[in-house]
């Protein structure tokens, strides 16, 4: 895999928000953006400078057919958005403001291409990306401190068919004070355990919209993460870092960062 850091110039210009900072705004043009560091070898050949107009079927990021589960065969699908996230296909990203300004980690099964991605949009950037390749080794037992934003839901409407098959009903929003117990849910499936006295939770909202009608826009809920973990699977939690947290992944939720605890 990959990691990206991309540092946003995301502040203001004579008392007038950046492009940068607007871009933000709409997680669903930051998403966008971001698939255009994944592009088909036919579209780079024929447009090296990005000047033809973007196109979803030139930045798959398609799964070898070979490599795909057989239910998967022959489905022609933008595995960004539709595949299930590991360490050989799609990405996962997080927007991270601070003190030190505005950055967007990028982890990616494939090595990135941003200066095409920001061939034709380079004023949102303060500097050039930082790639690196990642492949994260943890120990059985080790403590690790953790970053995670996430749009934590649930099911609700639930039904068995009459053949027996189960209807998924909405997805509706986990409740702020029921977040934790929520991430909690992933552990046995991702080889970890938190320490619910040392996460700090912080609840808000963001939105994602195909056009410039809010209308049209959907408002996620966001849950920022931040705390103490143990790895008790080493291979399933190195997975679970892979394939991501909960849902709305092409959003910029469920990338979770992990460094070493301090003794």
């Amino acid at each position: 895999m990959y990691l990206s850091c991309l540092r946003i110039d995301a502040g203001e210009s004579g008392g007038v928000q950046t492009v940068g900072a607007k871009w933000l705004t709409n997680r669903y043009r930051v998403h966008q953006r971001l698939c255009m560091a994944f592009p088909k070898k036919a579209r780079l050949e024929e447009d090296p400078d990005f000047l033809m107009p973007f196109a979803p079927t030139d930045f798959p990021m398609l799964r070898a057919e070979a490599d795909r589960p057989k239910h998967e065969v022959g489905v022609q699908q933008l595995a960004q958005v539709h595949a299930p996230r590991d360490a050989g296909v799609g990405f996962l990203f997080r927007i991270d403001a601070g003190r030190a300004g505005t950055q967007i980690i990028v982890q990616s099964a494939s090595a990135p291409n941003w200066d095409y991605a920001f061939a034709n949009f380079r004023g949102v950037l303060a500097e050039a990306p930082q790639v690196r390749p990642f492949a994260p080794t943890v120990a059985k037992g080790q403590r690790l401190q953790f970053r995670l934003e996430a749009n934590p839901t649930r099911r609700i409407d639930t039904k068995s068919a009459p053949d027996g098959t189960r209807r998924h009903g909405n997805r509706v929003p986990v409740a702020a004070s029921n977040c934790i117990e929520w991430l909690r849910r992933f552990e046995q499936e991702g080889g970890f355990a938190i320490d619910p006295q040392e996460v700090r939770l912080d609840c808000g909202a963001a939105r994602a919209r195909r056009s410039a009608d809010a209308a049209q826009g959907v408002v996620y809920s966001v849950a920022r993460f931040e705390g103490l973990l143990t790895v008790k699977d080493p291979e399933a939690f190195v997975g679970k870092l892979a394939a991501g947290f909960g849902s709305a992944k092409a959003y910029g939720f469920g990338l979770m960062s992990v460094v070493p605890a301090l003794p």
